[in-house]
């Protein structure tokens, strides 16, 4: 009976410290590599899926620039920071999420 209730009270704690997850870190499900403000963070977003999801010759064509990299990412943080009325982190924000998206891309 002892070992039965060794048992159980073994089984009880390792579960109860799955449960936490046992690591310690906080789980990260956002996609900005540095916090912003919720605005700027949408801002990012989509920029990030722009670049990340549309060739970069396709970009400076809808956005009326030259096929470079930082003009391009110029034009769509400036878009999407027009389009949220957002200022000088919002234009940041969306710069930051264009790059990050041409590298996740690959580009």
């Amino acid at each position: 009976m002892r070992a039965l209730l060794l048992l159980a009270a073994s089984l009880g704690a390792a579960a109860l410290l799955a449960a936490c997850g046992g690591g310690g870190g906080e789980s990260t499900t956002g996609t900005t590599t540095r916090a912003f403000e919720p605005s700027a963070d949408v801002i990012y977003s989509r920029a990030y899926t722009d670049c990340g999801s549309v060739n970069l010759v396709d970009l400076a064509h809808r956005y009326k620039v030259k096929p470079e990299r930082d003009k391009v990412a110029l034009a769509v943080a400036t878009y999407w920071a027009k389009q949220a009325h957002g200022g000088d982190t919002a234009l940041e924000a969306g710069k930051e999420g264009c790059y990050d998206g041409f590298k996740a891309a690959g580009r």
